[in-house]
Parts: C-alpha cells; structure tokens; sequence
C-alpha cells in the first residue's frame, strides 16, 4: 500500500530525502501538465518542473496541512508557470 502524502510530508521534514523523491514522482506528471498547459514549450516545461520541486522541498515546512500537499504543490506549479 502507498503511502499517504502525510506520512511522506512528515518523513521529509524528518530528514527523508527518499519520501521527498517519492512525492516528486507521485507528482511529477500532474505538475509537467500544469505547467505545460500554460508554457506550452516542452523545453522550458522541464526546467520549470524542476524548479517548482526546488521550492517546494525549500518550503516544505511552511506546509501546515500535510495532507494538503497535492494542493499546495499544484498552485506552486501554476504560479510558476504564470511568472514565466
């Protein structure tokens, strides 16, 4: 059974770089979409992509809601794209 985005959250807060990589690739599809359907420039998509998983582990303890962290990672990526 997967693991809840929770437990992920709080394992990466503990100093879990692997439950950080496992979100990246729970989410990465979902924030390649988003960003893609703003961009629409499949090489500058994957730098984007990259830099909103930067941020988001940068502010990940800013994250009061763990189980929130689909929402907040998909606004990140949509804010991202817009700045572009």
């Amino acid at each position: 059974m997967a693991e809840s985005d929770r437990h992920l959250v709080r394992r990466t807060l503990s100093g879990d770089t692997q439950a950080f990589g496992d979100l990246v690739e729970r989410y990465e599809r979902l924030v390649h979409g988003l960003i893609l359907e703003t961009v629409r420039r499949p090489d500058e998509t994957e730098d984007l992509v990259q830099e909103v998983f930067y941020k988001a582990y940068e502010k990940l303890p800013s994250l009061r809601e763990h189980h929130k962290f689909a929402p907040w990672l998909a606004r990140m990526a949509t804010n991202q794209a817009q700045a572009w």
